[in-house]
């Protein structure tokens, strides 16, 4: 595994990190809970038990077997205050997610310096916050206080802090993209698929998604790779970035990270297996006319396949060999 890096975090972050604040009502008042999390599946476990350690130990980590996730939170607004927020606007998302990191700073300052407590219009200007973030923090307010929201009506004694909050956020310039951000991304959102066609020739696809927001984020990825490959609307919801080239893969993804020997740290046997398979195919150019050659280079796909659902490798080789 490679060493874990601020920014490869960052990336891996904007793929399967959430930031966000839960509304809770008590009997007698509102409460508003903060949160960061990573979710992984559950195989990843020492990867998030690395982070959870990364960021002195804070935070818990929740284990769903019903969807086999595991999942680093972190609730405690001093730990999100010193910690989390912090290493976020240093090592930032490079994204439309990074606004919300900004926004959830200046919720945080107020909330320790407690201007809300027993201040229902302060708390009211924290909701029309929250809902910048996480658009769902209306359902426990009166009418009255729904229209505060709705319009967003800032108490008058923290309009410096929302003017300076704006200033932030229109000031904000997206770090560059480096390998370990973008490995941190691919392993959160991304993936490298491989197979074997009719001819015997190699087919692949190497693809990173992001949220329908991050057109930008997508093509700064698609220029940090010299502009090679495509980008594609797959849903209503998502875009993604990939290429199916094995030429371009070789020469603008793979020659980089051999070249700065720096692999995704959960998806980089993937990665790995690819470098055999075209180094094998380079030394054996005639490796069509050879069965057992075919044969290699099958279970070397076969290493790369990430959800094989059950099937054994004679039973691919097979498949692919037909």
């Amino acid at each position: 595994m490679n060493k874990l890096t601020n920014n490869y975090i960052s990336g891996l972050i904007q793929a399967n990190g959430s930031i966000g604040i839960n509304l809770h009502k008590t009997k007698n008042s509102l409460r508003l809970i903060p949160y960061f999390n990573i979710t992984q599946n559950i195989k990843n476990k020492d990867l998030i038990l690395k982070i959870k350690h990364y960021f002195n130990d804070i935070g818990f980590i929740i284990i769903n077997k019903s969807d086999n996730t595991i999942r680093y939170q972190v609730n405690q607004l001093n730990d999100l205050h010193h910690i989390i927020i912090p290493f976020l606007l240093r090592n930032d998302l490079r994204s439309n997610k990074h606004i919300k990191v900004i926004i959830l700073k200046y919720i945080i300052n107020i909330m320790i310096d407690k201007l809300h407590i027993n201040n229902n219009s302060i708390l009211l200007s924290l909701i029309i916050l929250a809902n910048k973030i996480t658009n769902n923090h209306n359902r426990y307010l009166n009418k009255e206080q729904q229209y505060i929201v709705n319009n967003q009506i800032y108490n008058k004694d923290i309009l410096n802090i929302i003017e300076d909050m704006e200033l932030s956020i229109k000031n904000y310039k997206p770090s560059n993209l480096d390998l370990d951000y973008i490995n941190g991304l691919f392993d959160g959102k991304g993936s490298l698929s491989v197979s074997l066609n009719s001819n015997k020739d190699i087919t692949l696809t190497y693809y990173i998604i992001q949220d329908k927001n991050e057109m930008l984020l997508l093509n700064n990825i698609k220029s940090y790779f010299n502009n090679i490959g495509h980008i594609y609307n797959i849903n209503n919801t998502s875009f993604r970035w990939e290429t199916k080239s094995i030429v371009e893969f070789n020469k603008n993804i793979l020659n980089k990270m051999i070249t700065e020997d720096n692999y995704p740290l959960i998806k980089g046997y993937k990665i790995k297996h690819m470098i055999n398979v075209l180094k094998y195919i380079s030394d054996n150019k005639d490796y069509k006319k050879n069965n057992d050659k075919i044969r290699y280079i099958i279970s070397e796909l076969y290493n790369i396949i990430e959800n094989k659902k059950g099937i054994r490798l004679d039973e691919y080789i097979k498949k692919l060999m037909k």
